[in-house]
């Protein structure tokens, strides 16, 4: 069997560290040793790109063929199997997909017989869900059996591919399409080796700032880029392109998943989690309980109004906010939060109400502080 060359990727990625994520090397390898195809899934922006770019790079170990939907200019089958067969040496110009298919698997079988493991990358392969049909994943699927212990195509998505292209899968593509291996938040020792490629070099000096956005990030590198960069550090939740990301990956998971999060940020009991979300990472089990695997999407969760502060409470704050930095007498709050229940206007009962809106999560999360003024009233700060 002819011996590996150096791979044909100039990727960044070769310049870090051998030990670089050398868990999830190790059962990507696993899978790769075994012929088996997966798909690899992580929260959107954590960073699985850099991983595999680092893996392709590897050429003493497969032959590699890379094929990312972010270097595509249409998000269209055609061009993506045009793209592979581009990687293969052939040419796609006037040829239709089915033709382009077929030329695909007469070079991969060429090239079979002259390395000993061939792994196709199929990067960000759920981009491509709304071209997904019954025959494209079949036809995907044939790369496979032209040499089937030394092909090996690895996709990557958000999601289960079964659970976002549920239609186009038949009895025959499932068992090849659900291999899984899910790809958690990196190490502090493996982003921290990341930043050798991914932040410019002038950010690279504060080395306290850094080690404090890689720890705040939770191994999430593209959250932790963003913040690198930010203009707000003191308060990175005020930064639009945090809030874009902490957005997205709250987002992307469903009303139930959703939920799951509420909860974990007000702190609540919860007995048991969605596998998926602690697989992925976005989710961490401590003793006890669970926490979210970074305190900027608590943060998040409970700023953006999905925890709700009660009528009276919210009345309270709404008045207190409006005189930000000045007393509120208590005859002030007593006219405004209890404009028909003045029976029910007592020191003990505002004492009761400031009480629960120090408590309440989404009023902790803004920065706020409420102080008793001389017994006059109260007045509000803002950390």
């Amino acid at each position: 069997m002819k011996i590996l060359k150096q791979s044909k990727y100039n990727f960044r990625e070769a310049k870090l560290d051998k030990k670089f994520c050398p868990e999830k090397l190790l059962k990507v390898k696993e899978f790769i040793d075994n012929g088996t195809s997966f798909t690899i899934i992580g929260m959107p922006g954590v960073g699985v790109s850099y991983f595999l770019r680092f893996l392709a790079s590897q050429a003493n170990y497969a032959h590699f063929i890379f094929i990312d939907m972010y270097a595509l200019s249409t998000l269209s089958r055609l061009e993506y199997i045009s793209w592979l067969l581009k990687e293969l040496e052939g040419e796609a110009t006037s040829k239709s997909e089915q033709q382009i298919f077929n030329e695909c698997k007469e070079r991969l079988a060429l090239l079979a017989q002259k390395q000993p493991k061939i792994v196709i990358i199929f990067n960000r392969f759920d981009q491509l869900v709304a071209e997904f049909d019954k025959q494209f994943l079949a036809n995907i699927r044939a790369f496979k059996y032209i040499a089937p212990e030394k092909i090996v195509m690895i996709f990557t998505s958000n999601k289960p591919l079964y659970e976002i292209a549920s239609d186009a899968l038949v009895v025959s593509n499932i068992h090849f399409y659900s291999p899984v291996f899910f790809f958690n938040t990196y190490s502090t020792d493996d982003l921290n080796s990341l930043t050798k490629i991914t932040i410019p070099d002038n950010f690279k000096k504060d080395k306290q700032r850094i080690k404090r956005l890689i720890e705040l990030s939770g191994g999430h590198n593209q959250l932790f880029m963003i913040c690198v960069k930010s203009e707000s550090q003191e308060n990175l939740l005020a930064d639009r392109f945090v809030q874009l990301q902490l957005r997205e990956l709250y987002e992307f998971l469903s009303y139930h998943q959703q939920k799951v999060l509420q909860k974990i940020a007000l702190g609540k009991k919860i007995d048991e989690v969605d596998s998926f979300l602690l697989n992925i990472g976005l989710v961490k089990k401590t003793n006890p309980g669970y926490e979210l695997f970074t305190p900027l999407l608590k943060e998040y969760i409970l700023s953006k109004g999905e925890v709700k502060i009660p009528a009276k409470e919210g009345k309270l704050f709404k008045l207190l906010k409006q005189n930000l930095g000045q007393v509120v007498s208590k005859d002030q709050i007593f006219d405004y939060v209890y404009p028909d229940d003045l029976d029910g206007a007592s020191d003990w009962a505002l004492n009761a109400l400031v009480y629960r809106l120090r408590k309440n999560p989404s009023f902790k999360s803004g920065g706020f502080i409420i102080e008793n003024y001389k017994k006059m009233g109260y007045i509000i700060y803002k950390t």
